[in-house]
């Protein structure tokens, strides 16, 4: 069986990435989407995360920088999106990555979440 993990925000939840069998609306809660993958500290990613990415492109050059995760329709696999630079790329490009936040930090209820 494999895991789907979907991490909940919200006003009535304090948990990210619990197993969650209660009721929980769009007006309460905003759910997030497991990717299946952890960082380099073992902490999963989800849909939403902001994290810090090393991309190795060639010998001895290397992009570091911050991006979202999110879902791409077009290729059909989670995505890193870089806002500032208006670029996006696969997430398998990524040579090293770590959570840093998520997009829902300023939701109610999100302080205790992490």
């Amino acid at each position: 069986m494999n895991y789907i993990g979907i991490g909940f925000w919200g006003a009535d939840i304090d948990t990210h990435g619990a197993y969650w069998t209660g009721p929980a609306s769009e007006s309460n809660s905003i759910h997030e989407q497991f990717t299946g993958l952890k960082d380099k500290n073992g902490r999963e990613i989800y849909e939403g995360d902001k994290v810090f990415v090393v991309i190795r492109q060639t010998v001895g050059e290397e992009f570091r920088g911050e991006a979202e995760i999110e879902w791409g329709d077009t290729f059909g696999c989670w995505m890193l999106d870089f806002p500032d630079l208006g670029q996006s790329m696969g997430l398998e490009a990524a040579e090293e990555i770590e959570v840093i936040g998520n997009i829902h930090e300023g939701f109610p209820g999100a302080a205790n979440a992490r």
